[in-house]
């Protein structure tokens, strides 16, 4: 059983284990911060079928390594060790998964029911 459930960025629906997965454009993210523009680079979540370019060559992660806690929480060491990460959304993400901002990526299973 997952404890979290990614939401497809294109259709809205759950995006099952091993039909999908989250990205981000880690160059976009690197010039972004190295401009000290402000912008911040936003992690998206896709179907195969959704992704509107699934080869651009971005930074991904399978949903099925987030849909739980550990794995969250194991991403989310893993990308700290990247310099771009500051200038991504991850912290909005992990707000979604813990249920403190409406989930649009990524949301509790337990939202699922009380919705």
């Amino acid at each position: 059983m997952s404890d979290l459930e990614a939401l497809c960025g294109r259709c809205g629906r759950r995006v099952d284990c091993g039909d999908g997965w989250i990205h981000v454009d880690p160059a976009e993210a690197a010039r972004a911060q190295r401009e000290e523009s402000g912008v911040t680079v936003c992690w998206q979540v896709h179907h195969r079928r959704c992704d509107p370019d699934p080869y651009d060559g971005g930074y991904w992660i399978d949903v099925e390594n987030i849909t739980s806690w550990a794995g969250l929480a194991h991403w989310t060491a893993h990308l700290m060790a990247k310099r771009w990460l500051e200038a991504t959304d991850w912290d909005e993400l992990l707000r979604e998964a813990a249920g403190e901002i409406p989930p649009v990526r990524l949301r509790p299973v337990a939202l699922e029911s009380a919705a």
